[in-house]
């Protein structure tokens, strides 16, 4: 009888402890998972911030090409006028 209790607290004290380690290896996973969602989610937003900032220095050059353009045929046709 006793030897039935002994195995018996045994067998609960397994179960306990599988039950442990599979909910540690479940939170590890979960863990794992958020921080290579975050890592992703942070390479995207440097990646959209390195596109806007090309973007941007386009178009300031595209600005200044224009307005440099512009100049010169103002230029041009104010030397033609006269």
């Amino acid at each position: 009888r006793e030897v039935r209790y002994y195995a018996a607290l045994q067998t609960e004290r397994d179960r306990a402890a599988e039950e442990l380690r599979r909910q540690e290896e479940e939170a590890r996973q979960k863990a794992e998972a958020e921080a290579r969602a975050k890592a992703e989610a942070e390479a995207q937003a440097q990646a959209e911030a390195e596109a806007k900032a090309k973007a941007d220095e386009e178009a300031r050059a595209k600005a200044e090409a224009d307005a440099k353009a512009q100049a010169e045929a103002d230029a041009k046709a104010q030397a033609d006028a006269q």
